[in-house]
C-alpha cells in the first residue's frame, strides 16, 4: 500500500516565501475568515500617503516573463519586486496617461465601491 503524502508543510513554506512574502512584507497576517478586510485608502489619501510605503499587488505573469526575471534577478542580483518597479516607472514615464486624474464619475465609482470580505 502507497502513503499518502501530506504536502501541507510544503504549501505553508511555498506560499510565504519569495515572491509572496516580498510582495506581501510587512502587511501582517491574512485576517481569519468571516473577518472584514480593511478597505483601500481613497485616492485623496493615497496622494497624501508616503510615496514609498509598499501595497500589496498581485497579478498573473506569462510563464516566459517570469523565467526571465528569475534569471535577472539571480544574475544582476536585484530583486523581483525592484525589476517589476523599475519596469513599471519606465513604462509609465513614457504614457502621459498615467498622470491624468480619474473622470469624477470613476472616482466616485470606486470610492463608493462596497467593502471586501474574507471567504
Amino acid at each position: 500500500m502507497v502513503e499518502k503524502k501530506n504536502f501541507r508543510n510544503i504549501a505553508v513554506k511555498t506560499a510565504t516565501s519569495g515572491f509572496d512574502a516580498e510582495m506581501m512584507g510587512g502587511v501582517g497576517e491574512m485576517p481569519s475568515e468571516g473577518t472584514p478586510v480593511k478597505d483601500l485608502p481613497e485616492p485623496e489619501q493615497l496622494q497624501a500617503a508616503d510615496p514609498n510605503e509598499l501595497k500589496p499587488f498581485a497579478t498573473r505573469l506569462p510563464v516566459w516573463l517570469i523565467q526571465k526575471m528569475q534569471q535577472h534577478q539571480y544574475w544582476n542580483r536585484e530583486s523581483i519586486m525592484d525589476t517589476v518597479i523599475n519596469a513599471v516607472e519606465v513604462y509609465l514615464a513614457n504614457n502621459p496617461d498615467a498622470d491624468k486624474p480619474l473622470p469624477a464619475a470613476v472616482a466616485a465609482k470606486k470610492k463608493s465601491r462596497k467593502k471586501r470580505t474574507a471567504k
